[in-house]
């Protein structure tokens, strides 16, 4: 599960120019505007991470309400007199010792803070039929490249796969037949309806946290039988799962224009296997199914914290409008993130 809140260490302060009261406060790959004297280098700090859904009703963080009446508070990128803010750092002693026990005893801060990641409603309709199914694949959540920049010492842009990030709702399709089941599958194979019956029955869909209803009208059931995916996983024969992003009208501002609602493969996982397929594997896989896939770029990008950040920037392959950011995906060894454009968070956020 993604941390939204961890334990930091202040590695630089940096000033801002014009700026007598606040100084930049950099943490692993991310910075964060802070009181100016607040912190020293080599401090330990709780660090909050931008989406991070502070409750409201924690009186230590008041000063995020701006005289607005909510629930939680939304931690957003913003500029501070022209520096840039990522998120929210606050001391280690602004933690009670019931906290600092709790945390000692293996609690994370984010479930002792009772932090959530925000998530954007999307007007899907129809109804939910369970939780999501992590027996069977993971949640679709790359980690943010500022959290894990060490890695880019160990590699270069050539050994990645570099697609865009596609600014929707996610999507995941599967299909799982256990060895039990098909030694007990009560079915006629010159019978279409119980082809048909087995394909439903073996087969789903689902949104970022629940699995959905296939026979119903939520944009998810919608993406599922208009991709025909029971009968392309079935006739396929291999236990997957297929993740990617519904992008189109109703959906974030419907940013590239599109008269549809259009499904894009990003992922595949193979259920038995317990791991996703190469980015080779997928995209042949991906055009074998007759499916789209998000675009892929073919450039190079200086492997070094800002060189991938500023890469992140740019317009669309869709649409003539910003992109989110890039998701760089290894060929050889499994690494993968996602570094979002800075440009993007500020207007879109």
């Amino acid at each position: 599960m993604r941390q939204l809140v961890t334990e930091r260490t202040v590695r630089e302060l940096v000033p801002i120019e014009g700026a007598d009261k606040i100084e930049l406060a950099k943490v692993d790959g991310w910075q964060c505007v802070v009181k100016k004297g607040e912190f020293e280098v080599g401090e330990k700090a709780i660090y909050f991470e931008i989406d991070s859904m502070i409750p409201a009703d924690d009186k230590r963080f008041s000063f995020l309400s701006k005289g607005k009446k909510v629930d939680r508070y939304r931690i957003k990128s913003m500029k501070l007199r022209g520096a840039l803010s990522q998120g929210l750092l606050i001391p280690m002693s602004n933690l009670t010792n019931e906290e600092r026990m709790r945390i000692f005893d293996g609690e994370t801060p984010t479930e002792v803070l009772r932090v959530e990641k925000y998530e954007p409603v999307i007007p899907m309709g129809g109804k939910q039929k369970g939780t999501f199914p992590t027996h069977l694949v993971p949640k679709t959540d790359q980690e943010r490249i500022q959290n894990i920049a060490g890695i880019l010492e160990l590699h270069d842009s050539s050994q990645f796969e570099i697609t865009e990030k596609l600014d929707g709702t996610s999507c995941t399709m599967w299909m799982f037949v256990t060895q039990d089941d098909i030694g007990v599958l009560d079915i006629d194979v010159q019978n279409p309806e119980d082809i048909e019956r087995w394909k439903r029955e073996t087969s789903g869909v689902a949104s970022r946290n629940w699995e959905m209803q296939v026979d119903d009208e939520n944009i998810y059931a919608r993406m599922f039988k208009e991709n025909d995916m029971a009968s392309k996983l079935w006739d396929l024969g291999r236990n997957l799962a297929i993740q990617g992003e519904i992008i189109g009208p109703s959906i974030q501002g419907n940013k590239y224009k599109l008269d549809k609602a259009t499904f894009f493969v990003f992922d595949i996982y193979d259920i038995d296997a317990k791991g996703y397929l190469n980015p080779d594997a997928r995209q042949a896989l991906a055009q074998e199914l007759g499916l789209n896939h998000v675009p892929v770029l073919d450039i190079e990008v200086p492997f070094t914290l800002q060189g991938v950040l500023d890469a992140a920037d740019g317009r669309s392959q869709l649409h003539d409008t910003a992109r989110e950011g890039l998701v760089f995906k290894s060929y050889q060894d499994g690494v993968s993130f996602k570094a979002i454009s800075n440009k993007w968070l500020l207007k879109n956020e």
